[in-house]
């Protein structure tokens, strides 16, 4: 079969497939959604029905527009790009925690000479007090 015509697959999930090769990278494109509902504020909350099993036939028609326009869009822009920092600094934070990402942003500079993995660690649980394991803290 030409690779022009080969299946692609969408996976959904809530957690992130990790791998870090060129192939890996190359294979797949990671969309992150912002995080507006949580267990605290929920769509229902906000639209008054839940999605899917609440909905009348407007509510459907309204779904099935909205997801035609995204093919369309699809179709006539392909896929909608978001700059590659934005993606190293989620992997950064999925990786370790959000105090070591900021962290590490402040002291990177530091780093320019060479420091012992447990000197660094050191530092950083110092200067944080986040008790963050030499494994994740190496990763």
């Amino acid at each position: 079969m030409p690779i022009e015509y080969s299946p692609l697959f969408i996976i959904t999930t809530n957690n992130v497939i990790s791998g870090y090769s060129g192939s890996f990278k190359r294979r797949q494109y990671n969309v992150d959604i912002h995080h507006h509902f949580n267990y605290r504020y929920r769509p229902v909350d906000e639209f008054g029905h839940t999605f899917f099993t609440d909905w009348d036939e407007e509510e459907w028609l309204k779904f099935d527009t909205f997801m035609l326009l995204c093919v369309k869009f699809y179709l006539a822009n392909s896929i909608a790009h978001y700059p590659e920092e934005v993606n190293m600094k989620k992997d950064a934070i999925r990786a370790t925690n959000q105090t070591f990402y900021e962290w590490f942003e402040d002291v990177k500079q530091d780093f320019q000479i060479l420091i012992s993995t447990n000197d660094a660690l050191a530092r950083y649980q110092e200067e944080t007090g986040d008790k963050i394991s030499p494994k994740k803290f190496m990763s």
